[in-house]
């Protein structure tokens, strides 16, 4: 809800959970969890595990980040855009 009308799209948690299950469907995730599952009490394959769900969703959420610049770089966004795209570029704010 914003300002008491219902969003328009879907909500962010509900994107957020879509981008959790799509991570949990990579093949390498789904092996990781199946040897965390079948070894239920080593704690390094749960943290490896925990580790590789980690690591793929900010390595999404990075090329997420670059691909905004690039297109407001490239003018896709209007002028303010260009102007954002430069200001928000990895090589502006340093790897966060």
């Amino acid at each position: 809800m914003l300002a008491d009308s219902p969003q328009p799209e879907a909500s962010p948690a509900m994107m957020w959970d879509e981008a959790e299950q799509a991570t949990l469907a990579e093949p390498r995730i789904v092996e990781l969890q199946r040897i965390a599952t079948e070894l239920l009490s080593n704690n390094e394959a749960w943290d490896e595990f925990y580790a590789g769900v980690q690591g793929h969703a900010a390595d999404s959420v990075e090329r997420l980040w670059e691909m905004i610049s690039r297109v407001g770089i490239n003018h896709a966004l209007g002028v303010t855009g260009a102007t954002m795209g430069w200001e928000i570029a990895q090589t502006s704010v340093g790897h966060q």
